[in-house]
């Protein structure tokens, strides 16, 4: 788990890093996740959702929820597509702030079954 400004006013910054939310491993695992909160910023950061590793395994996920000043600016959410039939798609939402210039990607599914990416925004 990475929280990025935990306290109500709070201005933490998550600058340009990278933030790798990887999927649960075994059947009603959860995966690991990424807060963006309150009025922090990500100015070019790049966040990748990964999908659960097995059926029933739960995916990683990104969740933005700012108020001004806080803001995603030129960041990258990437939402990876399970693999495998049973498991979550990688996922990442957005509630709030400001997104101008963000890139948002969903992965499709290679076959039939198995969760595609997943962006809420």
């Amino acid at each position: 788990m990475t929280e990025i400004g935990a306290y109500n006013g709070d201005t933490a910054s998550a600058g340009a890093a990278t933030f790798i939310d990887n999927g649960g491993t075994v059947d009603g695992s959860s995966g690991g996740f990424t807060f963006v909160l309150d009025a922090s910023t990500a100015e070019g950061a790049i966040f990748i959702s990964n999908p659960g590793a097995v059926s029933g395994a739960n995916a990683g996920y990104t969740w933005v929820a700012l108020y001004s000043p806080g803001n995603i600016h030129n960041s990258t959410f990437i939402a990876n597509a399970a693999t495998v039939s049973g498991a979550e798609g990688g996922w990442a939402e957005i509630d709030g702030g400001t997104s101008e210039g963000a890139n948002f990607t969903a992965n499709g599914a290679t076959t039939a079954s198995p969760q595609a990416g997943q962006i809420y925004v």
